[in-house]
């Protein structure tokens, strides 16, 4: 994964269950995700491979039976 990837501005979201002010962003780059600050955008960044982006979705939004979380 390139953790140097630079997403376009666009690409970034914030989930619809976060509270204003509070919140981190996310972007889709090749092999995986990145995640920032929604308060500081120019703030470091995580990166994460897409196994362990699916593995912290897993910890964090059980599958609720339909295939979705």
């Amino acid at each position: 994964m390139n953790t140097t990837e630079t997403p376009d501005p666009q690409a970034w979201f914030t989930s619809s269950a976060s509270n204003q002010g509070s919140c981190v962003e996310t972007a889709r780059v090749s092999g995986g995700m990145l995640v920032r600050d929604s308060k500081v955008v120019g703030s470091a960044r995580i990166a994460f491979g897409a196994a362990a982006w699916e593995t912290f979705l897993q910890c964090q939004c059980p599958d609720d039976g339909t295939g979705r979380r």
